[in-house]
């Protein structure tokens, strides 16, 4: 027997699937504000966030909200650290920022001492990767 909520979890697999066709792909190759250069290799501080804040949309009535808000971090080389917090507080935001997966909205991001908005999201995101944590 079908219910009411397997349906619905089937709906929002298609819905999901959907959306993933109809987003526009981001072009990974280009910095936003200048040519590729080199990511540097000598820094104390691998990530650092200084007064970061990012909004996501919640919805067309409720406009936008503060997923983030003037957060700072460094995190040093071979340095471990655990985000905690309750649902919504902001965790995976960290990830998706330093990523570029969404753009903040003030404060900057800084990979290896260099902004992370003059480097190519291929780069950054290669170069992520293969940092030995």
């Amino acid at each position: 027997m079908i219910t009411l909520a397997d349906s619905e979890r089937e709906l929002i697999g298609i819905e999901r699937i959907n959306e993933y066709l109809t987003n526009p792909t981001e072009n990974t190759e280009i910095a936003p504000s200048e040519t590729k250069k080199e990511i540097p290799t000598s820094s104390s501080d691998i990530i650092q966030f200084q007064n970061v804040s990012l909004k996501y949309q919640k919805d067309d009535k409720q406009g936008y909200y503060y997923a983030l808000k003037n957060l700072s971090l460094s995190i040093s080389k071979n340095e471990k650290i655990a985000l905690c917090g309750r649902t919504g507080s902001g965790k995976t935001t960290v990830l998706n920022a330093l990523l570029r997966l969404y753009e903040s909205e003030s404060g900057n991001i800084r990979f290896k001492g260099k902004d992370i908005q003059d480097i190519s999201i291929k780069e950054l995101r290669s170069s992520i990767v293969k940092e030995n944590f």
